[in-house]
C-alpha cells in the first residue's frame, strides 16, 4: 500500500512538472509569434505606404507637414490619412498586445517619432474638430511610450 502511494506521488511530481514545462515553452512561442508578427506587419505596412511617404518626402524635403498644402492637396490628404491610418493600426495592435513594444522601438522606434513629430501639426488641427479629439490618439501613446524607454536608457548611470 506504501509503493502505491510513491508511486502515485511521483505520478502526480511528473505530471506537474510535464504541466510546468509545457505553459513554459507555449508561453515562449507565444511571444516569438508576437514578435515575428511584429516585424512582418511593419514590413507589410510600411512597404504598401512607401509611395504615399515618397510623395512626402519629394514635397516637404524631411520637413514637417504643411497644413496649407494638404489642404490644397487632396491627393496629399488622402496620403497624409493613409499614413497615419496605418501607423494608428500599428499602435493598436501594440497597446492591446498584438504586437511587441519592444521589437517595434528597437525596429523603428526613431522612424516612428520622426513620423509623429512630422505629422503633428495636422494631426493638431485635426483635433480641433469636436468629432476627431481622439485621433491618432494610440499612435501619440505608442510614440511617448517610446520617448519615455529612451530617456530611462539614456538616463542609467548618471549622477
Amino acid at each position: 500500500m506504501k509503493i502505491d502511494i510513491i508511486i502515485g506521488l511521483f505520478a502526480l511530481l511528473i505530471s506537474c512538472l510535464s504541466l510546468y514545462v509545457s505553459l513554459y515553452y507555449n508561453k515562449k512561442d507565444h511571444e516569438r509569434r508576437r514578435k515575428q508578427a511584429t516585424i512582418e506587419y511593419f514590413e507589410e505596412m510600411t512597404s504598401k505606404l512607401y509611395d504615399s511617404q515618397a510623395k512626402f518626402n519629394t514635397k516637404f524635403n524631411q520637413l514637417d507637414i504643411d497644413i496649407a498644402e494638404l489642404d490644397s492637396d487632396t491627393e496629399l490628404l488622402k496620403d497624409a490619412t493613409e499614413i497615419l491610418a496605418a501607423f494608428e493600426r500599428l499602435s493598436v495592435g501594440v497597446n492591446t498586445k498584438i504586437f511587441d513594444l519592444d521589437i517595434l522601438d528597437r525596429m523603428a522606434g526613431s522612424y516612428l517619432v520622426v513620423m509623429y513629430n512630422r505629422f503633428a501639426p495636422y494631426i493638431a488641427k485635426v483635433r480641433t474638430d469636436a468629432s476627431r479629439v481622439n485621433s491618432y490618439q494610440e499612435f501619440e501613446y505608442i510614440v511617448d511610450c517610446i520617448k519615455k524607454k529612451r530617456r530611462i536608457i539614456n538616463e542609467r548611470g548618471k549622477i
